[in-house]
């Protein structure tokens, strides 16, 4: 079975990989304003048939009304490009915002993850050094009860010796010799 590496990658090619993927949502308000802006068809790019100026003296009245019509027409275009325009930026704007907080949110975690990190590696250190003064007086303890049984057994073997005589005894014969 193959065993792979998920280590971390050098910082460069970390700033890299986050600077090239955008996801197609975060995208989408920018493509909306370079489009509405830069298309074909945006009034920015389309020159206005006529320049705006003053009716000419003696035109009769109905060419001025059309021309009104025209230029009302026109104004009510640009006006809705206007609202369009701006819908499209303050949407644009907000996509911005979500992705500075989702930014500075990961920026939080990483910094959490990195003391928890820290915590649990200081914990570690000291579970360690404490396993080893724990094995240290383990065997400490170990060399004492193998001392402890060797006494043990030496005393089962005075004790089961038939010729001493018990506590008693002994101190009763010290008493006659005083």
């Amino acid at each position: 079975m193959t065993s792979f590496n998920y280590g971390f990658l050098p910082p460069a090619e970390e700033d890299a990989l986050h600077a090239s993927r955008l996801l197609a949502i975060e995208e989408r308000p920018f493509q909306r304003v370079t489009r509405r802006l830069l298309d074909r068809d945006s009034l920015l790019r389309t020159v206005p048939a006529q320049l705006p100026s003053p009716p000419p003296e003696g035109e009769d009245q109905d060419e001025i009304v059309s021309d009104q019509n025209i230029s009302d027409n026109d104004a009510q275009r640009r006006q809705t490009f206007l609202e369009e325009v701006l819908l499209d930026f303050a949407n644009l704007e907000s996509s911005i915002t979500r992705i500075q907080l989702i930014h500075d949110s990961n920026k939080r975690e990483r910094d959490r993850y990195a003391e928890a990190k820290q915590k649990i590696e200081k914990v570690s250190r000291k579970v360690r050094e404490s396993t080893l003064e724990l094995r240290t007086s383990l065997v400490e303890a170990q060399k004492v009860l193998q001392l402890r049984k060797g006494y043990d057994e030496l005393a089962l073997k005075v004790l089961a010796d038939k010729k001493l005589k018990s506590r008693e005894e002994a101190s009763e014969d010290v008493a006659m010799l005083i």
